[in-house]
């Protein structure tokens, strides 16, 4: 038997090693920069200086103070498109797989008139731990990869020469970020000194960078901070309840005094009408013949979708004379479910659509205009009517497309693959949620939360945590009250995984049951992975459906399990779906099911991997799913994946996940013809949806004048 192979995980020190403020916006909103009026903004976006901190010497930053100078006089640089993630930019290897610090810098100026207002700077997101500076001083300090963050810039600014904004960003995941992830050392002689990996089990690639676009913006010194809007119905009439938050500058510190400043709102229409007005901070307007926010296939008419009338907001400081102005996009619509259904504005919705990711080759998952906008084109070429934010909140730019469109949409938190359960994790898990219902809770096209997807919930430990977790969800919900669901993946499949590391486990122990690191180490995974329960879980398992509203399951059948055979899929999905709602009596999504496929791959009889599989392995869920909806609570499907998607090396990745009916370059499979035959099928079944004309033309039979030929 060769060399032994010592495995230790820890949590790599420097991982986190700047303490982390996530709390890193000074007042309580986070809206987004809008010039107005009273406002005005910058992008910072475009081509920034970037290195990377040596693999070996991840603090040599923060020790040689590189935030102190221009980025190019501590060592060579390269250019780095933001938003964008770092890993596919350049031919350089070392960044793809880097893990640590990353650092970036560029200039910038401000106006002169910048000097009587307050000045902001803003971050639609950077993955992970983000550190920024400007002149050298530390702003703000966040973690999170997947929300944006903002601080006020109140003293160093310049306005009659250059400034300098350098950020550092580190990519490293522990077992208490979200998502988690874990650093193992390799110790073997067969590895370099100090050779060590990023581990982590969700299925998509740790993409890194400064994701999302970069803002400085302007306020008066007396601004509005935060606006809270809910809406109901009541016959032909709308109406919207709001609350202002406005914060004002007293002797050098902020305060939130609503009554101390004037706030007038006025609702428009979209011919800039005023259909309704109000005065105060806090109040209702009343909108006659309300015209009511719709998803796009529950109207015959796409321009009777998604109606938003504009809410302006106006703040008044008496003392210093200054106003405010801030436009909020709002969607008067209803949300409720029962045991059976889900509805919106008292009619049943059914979910057609997805489950996605923000990937994009060379990209990753920095925010691009021209993928939005054809991802949402294709989504709607479909006759999808809604996806789930998958495994994280999507960019706010995202969100505006899905309520302009009138795509629904089940707003994910980034806790993947959740296990440990421990009280630090529970503090970041909390914390994100909260950042993701500051940020989303005025969307009309946001109708859940998700908590978790694929957590370990069969776990004790799961059942106390996730029942902290959703009621802390509903408390900051509670004026607009949305479901909340936890997608669960804890079934047949979990068996597989559970035997392969108790055997794995085994031999570890037997071979290297002599090293203290390799016991240690298999304590440590008793925490996450006990090896021990190796059965399978299904729903009288799990710990965690009982506290939530609607559920949803992920399940992979004929895939994962039963590899193949897809004439077990209708029986499998039909008994797993009616298992958990006899159990729990709720609604139920199958938010994940799909089949792994190579574009251009073709064999007949089908065989797994090519167009015929995933096509017939599609046909056969379709037949489950119509006879839950006639016989079950099955309120949605969401097929895995909208498209292919990049992910960390492995012998069972082809270049990433394969399970899009599109490819990674947004291209049909063979799938995608079909499932838009469905789901446009579905959408005139239940609400009169017109067909596209080139798919009733589609039918390869034509009716034609019988010709008599009489040359003879």
């Amino acid at each position: 038997m060769g060399t032994a192979t010592a495995i230790v995980t820890v949590v790599l020190i420097f991982a986190l090693g700047k303490s982390p403020d996530t709390g890193a916006q000074e007042s309580g909103g986070i809206l987004y920069p809008q010039d107005s009026e009273s406002r005005e903004v910058k992008s910072l976006d475009g081509i920034w200086n970037f290195r990377v901190a040596p693999r070996h010497q991840p603090e040599l930053g923060f020790q040689q103070a590189w935030y102190s100078q221009p980025l190019k006089q501590t060592g060579e640089t390269d250019l780095m498109p933001v938003p964008s993630s770092y890993n596919d930019v350049t031919q350089k290897k070392v960044y793809r797989d880097h893990i640590g610090w990353a650092w970036y810098d560029r200039a910038f100026r401000i106006p002169q008139q910048w000097q009587d207002r307050r000045v902001f700077v803003r971050f639609g997101a950077a993955n992970y731990h983000s550190i920024v500076y400007v002149n050298g001083q530390k702003v703000v300090e966040h973690a999170g990869g997947a929300l944006p963050f903002l601080a006020e810039l109140k003293t160093g600014l310049k306005y009659t020469e250059e400034n300098r904004i350098t950020v550092a960003i580190n990519n490293t995941l522990t077992r208490e970020t979200l998502p988690q992830g874990s650093v193992v050392w390799q110790t073997s002689a067969r590895f370099p000194d100090g050779y060590f990996t990023l581990n982590y089990d969700f299925d998509f690639f740790n993409y890194a960078g400064i994701h999302r676009s970069v803002f400085l913006y302007t306020t008066p010194k007396t601004y509005i901070d935060d606006i809270d809007v809910t809406s109901r119905v009541v016959g032909t009439t709308g109406y919207v309840s709001y609350a202002i938050r406005a914060v004002e500058e007293v002797i050098n510190s902020v305060r939130s005094n609503p009554q101390a400043v004037g706030v007038t709102v006025e609702l428009h229409d979209q011919e800039g009408n005023v259909v309704g007005n109000a005065v105060g901070s806090s109040g209702e307007i009343a909108v006659s013949n309300a015209k009511l926010w719709w998803p796009f296939t529950m109207v015959e008419n796409d321009k009777d979708a998604a109606y938003l009338y504009t809410l302006v907001v106006t703040s008044f400081d008496t003392g210093s004379n200054e106003r405010d102005v801030y436009r909020l996009k709002v969607g008067i619509r209803t949300i409720s479910w029962t045991e059976k259904q889900f509805l919106i504005n008292d009619k049943p919705f059914y979910f057609r659509g997805f489950g996605r990711h923000e990937d994009f080759d060379i990209r990753g998952k920095g925010i691009d205009n021209v993928m939005l906008v054809k991802d949402h084109n294709l989504i709607k070429w479909v006759g999808a009517n809604s996806y789930r934010t998958s495994h994280y909140p999507y960019a706010e730019e995202i969100m505006d497309l899905t309520d302009r469109l009138g795509i629904v949409i089940i707003d994910e938190v980034p806790a993947v693959s959740t296990d440990g359960f421990s009280a630090g994790l529970l503090v970041n898990h909390k914390q994100q949620l909260k950042e993701l219902i500051q940020r989303d809770k005025n969307r009309a096209s946001v109708v859940m939360w998700s908590v978790s997807n694929e957590p370990r919930s069969d776990y004790a430990e799961s059942e106390a945590y996730f029942k902290e977790v959703i009621s802390y969800t509903r408390d900051l919900d509670s004026k607009h009250k949305r479901p909340i669901t936890l997608v669960s993946n804890r079934g047949a499949t979990d068996k597989f995984v559970r035997i392969l590391l108790f055997y794995l486990t085994l031999q570890l122990i037997c071979m290297y049951l002599t090293f203290r690191d390799v016991i240690e180490w298999t304590r440590s995974l008793d925490n996450t992975r006990p090896v021990t329960c190796v059965v399978a879980v299904d729903f009288s398992r799990d710990t965690t459906a009982q506290f939530v509203d609607i559920l949803a399951i992920n399940r992979y059948f004929s895939w994962y399990s039963d590899t193949g055979h897809t004439e077990v899929i209708q029986e499998s999905i039909t008994l797993d779906v009616e298992n958990w709602v006899r159990t729990h009596k709720k609604p139920i999504i199958v938010a994940e099911y799909g089949a792994d496929t190579i574009a251009g791959f073709h064999q007949s009889p089908d065989f797994v991997f090519t167009e015929e599989y995933q096509t017939n392995f599609m046909k056969e869920h379709f037949k489950a799913f119509d006879y839950l909806r006639a016989n079950s609570s099955l309120i949605g499907e969401h097929i895995w994946n909208f498209a292919d998607f990049m992910t960390a090396q492995g012998i069972t990745r082809i270049l990433g996940n394969r399970k899009g009916i599109f490819t990674r370059e947004r291209q049909p499979k063979s799938s995608a013809h079909l499932l838009r035959y469905r789901f446009h099928l579905l959408a005139a079944e239940s609400d009169n949806y017109p067909i596209p004309q080139d798919l009733i033309e589609n039918i390869p039979v034509y009716k034609t004048d019988k010709v008599v030929h009489d040359e003879h």
